[in-house]
C-alpha cells in the first residue's frame, strides 16, 4: 500500500517537459499589391509598398508550437487578440481555428522558410488608419486591404 502511494506521489510530482518552438517578431508590413494595384504572390511580399499608417489588426508575434499549431498575437486598438492556426509544413495556407470548438473558420496565406522557421510571411486583411492618425481615435480609415507581414524567428522555450 505504501509503495503504491509513493509511486502515485512521484508520478504527480514529475515536472512537465519544457515546450520549445519558434517565436517570430514582425519586421515590416507590406500591401499585398504592386504599384498598379495587381495582387502580389506571397513570395514577392517585399515588392509591395510598405504600409504607412496604423494597422487596425496588427499581428505582432507568431509562436510556432508543437503539433503544427501557430498562435498569432494581434494588437487591436491596444487590446490583445489571439488566433490559433493549424499549419502543415510546406502548405501555402494556415487554417484559422475557432477558439471555442476548434473548427476551421478560415485561412491565411503563409510562407515559412527554414525548419525550424527562420523567416515567415503571413497574409491577412486589415483596415489602415491614415499616417497622422492617433490609433485609439482613428477616424480616417482605408477600406480593408490585404497585407503581408514579414517576421524573423528564433527558437525558444514557450
Amino acid at each position: 500500500m505504501r509503495f503504491c502511494l509513493l509511486l502515485a506521489v512521484l508520478a504527480c510530482s514529475k515536472k512537465p517537459e519544457p515546450e520549445y518552438g519558434s517565436v517570430c517578431h514582425a519586421e515590416a508590413y507590406y500591401l499585398a499589391e504592386d504599384a498598379s494595384g495587381r495582387p502580389l504572390d506571397i513570395a514577392d511580399a517585399r515588392g509591395g509598398a510598405r504600409v504607412t499608417g496604423f494597422l487596425v489588426w496588427n499581428p505582432e508575434y507568431l509562436k510556432f508550437r508543437p503539433g503544427g499549431r501557430i498562435r498569432v498575437e494581434f494588437d487591436v486598438w491596444d487590446v490583445s487578440w489571439i488566433e490559433e492556426l493549424e499549419y502543415a509544413p510546406g502548405s501555402p495556407k494556415a487554417k484559422i481555428l475557432d477558439l471555442v470548438d476548434g473548427g476551421v473558420i478560415g485561412a491565411h496565406p503563409i510562407r515559412v522558410e527554414g525548419s525550424p522557421p527562420k523567416f515567415v510571411t503571413l497574409g491577412f486583411s486589415s483596415d489602415i488608419c491614415t499616417p497622422g492618425a492617433v490609433p485609439q481615435t482613428c477616424t480616417e480609415l482605408t477600406k480593408q486591404k490585404s497585407v503581408f507581414a514579414t517576421y524573423t524567428c528564433t527558437e525558444k522555450q514557450l
